[in-house]
């Protein structure tokens, strides 16, 4: 009797851990899964981000890089275990190295260089260094490199082309003006030197307050025609849709003096 309660004993002990095992292998399973599907997904997001992603060791030496490495003419395998200076332009170099032993550090860094392709062209990127910390240390550095020298050819073309028509407008012969909301935003120095007024005067002020009585109703239409239609004269011998009044075509601006002088317009 002793017997068959003990052999009963170990049976329901030996179903107990098949039980047991059956549910922490299926557990196990479903983690293996789950981690599966996370590492696929972050290798994705690794692979095939648009952005050049590289990792180095702490001593700057190329772990791993992502395909888009091969938009430079390298493959991953010849820049491995090589250092990230000497691809680094020498005047950057200096810098890209500081901002290397800060990220070291423990700390992100973001800052713009220049690097050459394997053809040999300098190419401008931002450059942002991530550290890779194992157990509160830094082991690594991870780096995204973002080309910017589209980017910044037309940043420097815009910037080349708004001073040229600056200069062309700040030199000209004729008043030019801005207005926006009927307030005058520009004025270039023809516009002072004809009306009186320093820059500072005009700029800020509501532009009817320069205008002839007589003349408002017709600079107020024209302003609203332009927002509404584009480009657009002062009517001449025409009558006004508002008002059935015509309109000279001058317009009478005031100067410093409060005399009113007539322009062409």
């Amino acid at each position: 009797m002793e017997f068959m309660l003990g052999l009963i004993a170990v049976i329901c002990i030996l179903l107990l851990i098949i039980f047991l095992q059956a549910r922490i292998q299926k557990k196990w399973k479903k983690t293996l899964v789950d981690f599966n599907k996370k590492e696929q997904h972050y290798l994705s997001l690794y692979q095939q981000n648009p952005g050049l992603i590289m990792t180095f060791d702490l001593e700057g030496n190329f772990l791993s890089a992502n395909k888009t490495i091969e938009l430079y003419g390298y493959t991953e395998e010849e820049v491995l275990h090589r250092s990230f200076a000497p691809y680094i332009t020498p005047t950057q170099r200096e810098k890209a190295l500081a901002y290397f032993e800060t990220t070291k550090k423990g700390k992100s860094t973001a800052y713009e260089t220049a690097i050459y392709s394997k053809d040999g062209e300098i190419v401008e990127v931002k450059v942002t260094n991530i550290p890779i910390i194992v157990g509160n240390q830094t082991v690594g550095v991870h780096a995204v490199l973002k080309d910017m020298t589209v980017l910044n050819k037309t940043q420097a073309a815009l910037i080349e082309t708004e001073a040229h028509y600056r200069r062309l407008t700040e030199e000209s012969v004729v008043g030019i003006y801005i207005i926006q909301d009927e307030i005058i935003r520009y004025v270039n120095p023809k516009i002072t030197e004809m009306l009186g007024y320093t820059r500072e005067e005009l700029v800020g002020a509501h532009v009817i307050n320069f205008i002839h009585p007589e003349d408002r109703l017709a600079v107020r239409y024209n302003l609203k025609k332009r927002l509404e239609e584009g480009f657009t004269d002062y009517p001449s011998g025409k009558v006004c849709k508002q008002k059935a009044l015509e309109f000279d075509p001058e317009l009478r601006l005031s100067t410093k003096s409060t005399v009113f002088v007539a322009f062409g317009v």
